[in-house]
């Protein structure tokens, strides 16, 4: 596991609520694969100069994201897309996508303290959402999804605005429709 989900884990330490859109039970700690009903495939974003191509501009502006000038980075096996609030307030939209594992399996199997989220299917791919509330200084709102496309293709999806789980939920549709799906 890369030191991101390691950061990422420790960051699901804390979180104490979900929100959502058909939710599931919580799963049993385990490894097992995620069982994925239709396989996408992400391939043709992964690269600093596509990345950010997995939402538009047209799908983020609706959201408040209106960022012209988004900021991609890749390391490896991860590509990573970040977008701006386009009224200048500090809200953001940072999303990874990871074609080497089955991030959502992982993040199944932590510890039972780390497993507070929600899961259930987001456009019909399997996916877990958490969110944090805002605290004075704070963004209002921090919300995360981890989305499965394939047996080894996910996309994180961080966002820090209000009604962060809303906007990170849309941003996953919008992903899954982009990507055939």
């Amino acid at each position: 596991m890369n030191a991101r989900w390691v950061a990422v884990s420790v960051i699901a330490v804390v979180v104490v609520a979900g929100c959502g859109t058909t939710p599931a039970a919580n799963p049993p700690a385990t490894t097992a694969p995620t069982a994925i009903p239709r396989t996408l495939d992400a391939s043709r974003y992964a690269g600093e100069q596509t990345i950010c191509q997995l939402l538009t501009n047209d799908q983020a502006t609706p959201l408040g994201f209106a960022d012209d000038t988004p900021y991609p980075h890749s390391t490896g096996s991860v590509h990573r897309c970040q977008r701006d609030e386009s009224s200048g307030a500090r809200a953001s939209i940072n999303y990874y996508l990871d074609l080497s594992e089955d991030v959502l399996a992982q993040y199944r199997a932590m510890s039972e303290a780390q497993r507070k989220f929600t899961s259930g299917l987001i456009s019909g791919q399997p996916a877990a959402w958490y969110s944090m509330e805002g605290t004075t200084g704070q963004p209002p709102n921090l919300c995360f999804v981890i989305l499965a496309l394939s047996a080894r293709q996910s996309v994180s999806i961080n966002v820090a605005s209000r009604n962060a789980c809303d906007h990170a939920i849309a941003v996953a549709e919008q992903m899954v429709h982009n990507l055939g799906g």
